[in-house]
């Protein structure tokens, strides 16, 4: 098959103390929740089962969603400690023809769009998914959907204190783990656990996400669209396809997992319509980017524990 796999696993730890955010960098920011896509077919979702949340969209960006949430909060219900983050890569195309530098991934803004690449029985690519197909979307599952005290989840979904979430928006949310759990993608390559065995999905019997998780998100999405790479890096498409898992651990902030959560991204190299199927890629490189505000935005100072494989 013509395509390399590269798999990475970030952990995110988030141990600074917040305050509060107030400053305006005049960048994009996104509107609420409800104003931006239906519910049953989220392009924007949270995780949000710990002590951090984390905004994340169906495209590859994990955006500012207003300028007092930010996109992730530590100790959740106070303040924002990320302004945006993103993967962010850069490769040698080698395409038969000639070899080019190419640079994609989402910062501020995404160079991806939501969907899978579409190829036929003999690996050449064909397209991409529709981004408007019911099923292209950031899915969002949680074991204990059915029995579980959802107002918390709720309440940071909405971007609203637990006491102003209505029992409707409980409801709602509800159905919507049902229905991420029932139609969960794992023929496109979302995790689950294989409770029998047999190698496929069965929401009645296996359970989607990562094993032991408190909560999973899961979206595929691609670098076909021109107009995005263009945008975003001033380069043509690479053909890759990005399929991003996030999850984390339903504990408390005394445990040293709740205040932790897991980013693990998978590249597949699967080339545009026009590339042959003996390309490659050499000399990739691939970073976890972000914005980190902790307090005053213009005086962060942010690293990172390279021997623990800790960033902020």
């Amino acid at each position: 098959m013509r395509y390399l796999t590269i798999l990475t696993s970030l952990l995110l730890f988030l141990g600074a103390i917040a305050m509060n955010l107030t400053e305006s960098k005049g960048l994009p920011v996104r509107t609420a929740f409800r104003a931006s896509q239906p519910l049953d077919e989220p392009r924007r979702t949270i995780l949000n089962i710990n002590n951090i949340t984390t905004w994340v969209e169906d495209n590859g960006l994990f955006p500012t969603i207003t300028h007092e949430w930010r996109n992730g909060t530590y100790p959740k219900g106070t303040a924002g400690v990320i302004y945006a983050e993103g993967i962010v890569w850069g490769g040698k195309v080698n395409d038969g023809r000639r070899s080019s530098l190419r640079v994609g991934g989402s910062t501020y803004e995404s160079g991806l769009v939501a969907g899978a690449i579409l190829a036929d029985a003999t690996g050449n690519v064909i397209g991409r998914e529709d981004v408007n197909s019911s099923d292209v979307r950031a899915y969002r599952v949680r074991p204990d959907w059915a029995a579980a005290d959802l107002r918390e989840d709720a309440a940071s979904l909405f971007m609203k204190k637990a006491e102003q979430v209505t029992d409707v928006e409980i409801a709602e949310l509800r159905i919507q783990y049902e229905k991420d759990w029932n139609e969960w993608p794992a023929h496109k390559g979302a995790p689950f656990e294989d409770r029998n065995g047999d190698g496929d999905y069965n929401p009645a019997v296996d359970v989607p996400g990562i094993p032991g998780a408190g909560q999973t998100i899961w979206y595929v999405a691609n670098d076909l669209d021109s107009a995005k790479t263009y945008t975003f890096a001033g380069a043509p498409p690479t053909g890759l396809e990005m399929q991003m898992t996030l999850w984390a651990y339903h504990l408390p902030e005394s445990h040293p997992l709740g205040n932790v959560s897991f980013k693990r991204v998978r590249l597949i190299y699967k080339g545009t319509p026009s590339t042959p199927t003996d390309a490659t890629i050499d000399s990739m490189y691939i970073g976890q980017w972000a914005d980190s505000d902790i307090g005053n935005a213009g005086d962060d100072y942010v690293g990172c524990d390279t021997l623990l494989a800790l960033v902020p």
